[in-house]
């Protein structure tokens, strides 16, 4: 089992692989938690406990200076959009607050591919500009 990196979100050094059980055709899974902010990793798929929290592990730590931008606001509709949402210009991932929890913070890396986020500058869930990235 490799050393986990801090989380690309909160920072925090809490952070631990939570393994699933395997499914009806014997495949492990696996996926990285912070404890601080609920951030999950993409899951890890093995043929074992261990391998699956190893692929886990590596996809965590996986931080190869790959970056992406939030482009929420140019492909989402307007009348769909929500406050703070985010769209990986790479991978796809979105995430958004349409229950209106009011999601606040930067959004550093992707929630799905974990490239860091850069130049991107949109509203907050106030109306201000908010700096990204």
């Amino acid at each position: 089992m490799e050393e986990l990196k801090p989380c690309p979100f909160c920072g925090s050094n809490i952070v631990e692989a939570v393994y699933e059980d395997p499914d009806p055709h014997g495949r492990h899974f696996a996926f990285v938690r912070c404890e601080n902010c609920r951030a999950d990793g993409p899951y890890g798929v093995g043929h074992s406990k261990v391998g699956a929290i190893e692929d886990a592990e590596g996809e965590w730590n996986r931080r190869d200076g790959r970056t992406c931008r939030n482009v929420y606001e140019e492909r989402v509709h307007p009348m769909v959009q929500c406050n703070n949402g985010f769209m990986c210009s790479e991978c796809g991932e979105t995430v958004q607050d349409c229950e209106h929890y009011e999601v606040t913070g930067a959004w550093n890396y992707c929630p799905g591919c974990v490239a860091r986020v850069v130049g991107w500058s949109g509203r907050n869930p106030e109306g201000k500009e908010a700096g990204r990235g």
